[in-house]
């Protein structure tokens, strides 16, 4: 049972030192990490509430084109 935590907690670390070293990360200081995480997470949060809003929204209205075409075809 503690094993598998324990290789689950190793594989997240590891996960996360993947991240800083495929964005270069690790080069910067603490603070500038966070506040690089921070846009990051703004950014995908702001893209989710997009997409929670506006996509339904959208997708009716593509749905109701595409039923337009074929009635007039």
């Amino acid at each position: 049972m503690f094993s598998t935590i324990k290789r689950f907690i190793n594989y997240i670390r590891w996960l996360y030192m993947q991240y800083l070293l495929n964005t270069a990360l690790y080069m910067l200081e603490p603070p500038e990490i966070k506040l690089f995480n921070f846009i990051i997470l703004v950014v995908f949060v702001t893209a989710a509430y997009s997409t929670y809003i506006f996509l339904p929204s959208q997708m009716f209205r593509f749905f109701d084109w595409i039923t337009h075409i074929n009635d007039s075809a």
